[in-house]
């Protein structure tokens, strides 16, 4: 075998090996971007599941709901909490629609939250 043919093999092999490790980066991001679009979603039901629990803990389930169906009916100290409660849930919804928009969150999980949005 002259250097000539070794050389031809070496290239061959060498290129073989760029496409190989190509295909094992692309296969590597595409699992990276599901991750994030994992933990997107999760990040979106955790912040709602949040908000419910605080609003029960806090006792501030009945104005919230009386804010949600009759605003002017809150006294004073009602319509802050309740202010402060819409505020609240206002940020989980812009955080779900953020990663929506930036295609972290798939179109199948955002087509559930744009319903319940």
């Amino acid at each position: 075998m002259n250097w000539e043919a070794v050389g031809a093999v070496a290239e061959t092999v060498s290129a073989v090996a760029v496409v190989v490790s190509l295909l094992y980066v692309a296969l590597q991001i595409r699992h990276n971007t599901n991750q994030i679009r994992v933990a997107a979603h999760d990040g979106a039901n955790r912040d709602v599941r949040e908000f419910i629990r605080a609003v029960s803990i806090s006792g501030l389930t009945e104005v919230f709901v009386l804010g949600l169906e009759d605003p002017e009916s809150l006294d004073d100290r009602q319509k802050l909490d309740f202010a402060f409660l819409i505020y609240d849930l206002f940020k989980a919804f812009e955080n779900v629609y953020y990663h929506y928009l930036h295609g972290t969150l798939g179109e199948d999980a955002w087509q559930g939250w744009r319903r319940f949005i």
